[in-house]
């Protein structure tokens, strides 16, 4: 069933027109990888989803509701967003951020009642982190942070899921344990949107890619028929190697250094 459908969008800020007639479609269950160089439009295109800019023309429906006419209070309550920069209240424990999570589904004024505490009882269960329930956020390292961050999302009961970027400061052990818990995510029925810049990553664990260029869509599909090297040397304006990896079968992606360029030109 389709959960998403973007149909000729084009928006941006004041005079300068961002993503131009940007058209694809989500099912749900999906995991989609959003490539692309920097300011291809990536981020303007989950703040559009999100309500947090509007088009300029062109439409977005989610769940085959033209999202102009959705509140964004009703956006939240099957939208999630973790942002690229978050502005994080370290003052909070843990448990008291990831509690923030519900307050699309409450009223003005309304405190968490008991169905909303076993909502965050089972999101923290899922995400193993009972043992940081009252843990300052200032307290945390990287990974953990991430994990709490997507607690509080998934406390949203999100029917898709949007992250900018979410592995970008963090080490490769901490990389690979948050693609992992996104992937169980996905396996559990939440649909995803992920802005990602290593290649590899996005080839290994989404199920489909949308590789941006200058605010268009160049290349929509499988990570095989995506990551091929003469699509994205023309993307990314520089030399790629794209093999196969030996243990998933999936495109892997290498960068040639400019010695390796020059000593292959002599």
């Amino acid at each position: 069933m389709e959960l998403l459908k973007i149909n000729n969008l084009s928006c941006g800020y004041n005079d300068k027109k961002v993503l131009k007639n940007v058209s694809f479609s989500l099912s749900e269950n999906s995991f989609l990888g959003v490539l692309g160089p920097n300011g291809s439009g990536k981020t303007t295109l989950l703040r559009a989803i999100s309500k947090i800019i509007k088009p300029e023309t062109g439409s977005i429906h989610f769940q085959d509701k033209n999202m102009a006419e959705i509140s964004v209070k009703e956006t939240a309550k099957s939208i999630a967003v973790l942002p690229q920069i978050l502005e994080v209240p370290f003052s909070f424990t843990v448990e008291e951020f990831i509690s923030m999570g519900r307050f699309p589904h409450l009223k003005r004024f309304e405190k968490p009642g008991k169905k909303d505490f076993e909502i965050i009882d089972k999101v923290i269960s899922e995400l193993d982190i009972a043992a940081l329930r009252q843990r300052k956020l200032r307290s945390l390292s990287g990974g953990e942070r991430q994990r709490v961050l997507i607690a509080q999302a998934l406390a949203q009961e999100p029917k898709l899921l949007l992250l900018d970027e979410p592995i970008n400061h963090l080490d490769i052990k901490h990389q690979i344990e948050i693609m992992d818990l996104l992937k169980d995510l996905n396996s559990s029925g939440l649909a995803l949107i992920i802005i990602l810049h290593d290649l590899n990553l996005a080839s290994e664990y989404c199920n489909d890619l949308l590789l941006l260029n200058e605010g268009r869509v160049h290349t929509y599909g499988k990570a095989q028929d995506v990551l091929k090297y003469e699509i994205l040397e023309e993307v990314y304006k520089t030399i790629l190697v794209v093999e196969k990896n030996p243990i998933s079968g999936k495109p892997f992606i290498m960068s040639v250094s400019k010695t390796a360029r020059e000593g292959k030109k002599k």
